[in-house]
């Protein structure tokens, strides 16, 4: 059994490290359906933190600074994060 594990090893975790991202890497998925998947998951949660943080706006800027960053990519979130 354990032979049986160990040459199953190479087919389910590739060998070596994954490539590293440089500096100038916004982190975004590559492809416009990126965008529009995490468009959907951004809308429920938007109105699942309206709803159980009725009292708190800090929640609902976060969601909106990554919805951003979902839509213009990953640096220009954050420039709307920061002032």
């Amino acid at each position: 059994m354990l032979q049986f594990a160990r040459s199953q090893v190479g087919r389910v975790a590739p060998a070596g490290t994954p490539p590293r991202q440089g500096p100038g890497s916004t982190g975004r998925a590559a492809g416009r359906g990126a965008s529009a998947d995490g468009l959907l998951l951004i809308c429920p949660s938007l109105v699942q933190a309206a709803k159980q943080a009725r009292n708190l706006t800090h929640p609902l800027l976060c969601l909106d600074a990554i919805q951003y960053g979902v839509e213009h990519g990953g640096r220009a979130g954050l420039q709307k994060v920061r002032p």
